[in-house]
């Protein structure tokens, strides 16, 4: 299957003499092309990040747990 044909992108220029206004400009143009999510896709993701997190720590701190007492019942035998 061939892969479409990607659009042509300009390379930036880099100067050492850019302005910071036109960087500025640019920068803002930017963000207007961006799809922001709504409210409540934005609360809803961050609670899924929350709830995965809380996950992850609860597993690892059971397996913490889980080798601190194995270590102390090898080590005081």
């Amino acid at each position: 299957m061939a892969m479409p044909d990607l659009p042509k992108v300009k390379p930036l220029k880099l100067t050492s003499g850019a302005k910071p206004l036109v960087f500025l400009k640019e920068v803002r143009t930017e963000l207007s092309k961006v799809s922001w999510p709504s409210r409540a896709q934005a609360t809803r993701l961050t609670l899924i990040v929350i709830a995965a997190s809380v996950v992850a720590a609860i597993f690892l701190s059971s397996f913490d747990l889980l080798f601190t007492k194995l270590t102390e019942i090898v080590l005081n035998k």
